[in-house]
């Protein structure tokens, strides 16, 4: 499935850059699951464990943008709806190897512990 950069900025900056549904259809996509509210920030760090080629190739862009512009959100957001509104990211399902982990993580990094 394919995502925009701004949808994608929510999950790799964790700052919410567009709808909250995009943030769950993002996550469900990259991990198979049906995820709940809380399990958002902590799915968010296991992608960011694991590092899907999609999460970095989004990651180094952000890097690349945020070095051009600076970290300010609004600046950020301006920018990035101006130049990269139709520049997107596929998204896919983590491998076996690397959504092995990713239930004992899950659990053992909910926030409901």
């Amino acid at each position: 499935m394919k995502f925009t950069v701004k949808q994608l900025f929510s999950v790799t900056d964790g700052r919410l850059s567009t709808e909250i549904g995009d943030v769950y259809e993002i996550l469900n996509t990259a991990t198979g699951e049906q995820l709940m509210t809380h399990h958002l920030p902590v799915a968010m760090k296991y992608l960011d464990e694991v590092k899907p080629d999609w999460y970095v190739k989004a990651r180094e862009q952000l890097v690349d943008i945020k070095q051009k512009v600076g970290d300010d959100f609004q600046n950020l957001m301006t920018y990035i709806d101006k130049i990269y509104f139709a520049n997107y990211h596929e998204v896919t399902e983590m491998t076996a190897e690397q959504k092995k982990g990713f239930g004992a993580y899950m659990i053992e990094n909910s926030l409901l512990r």
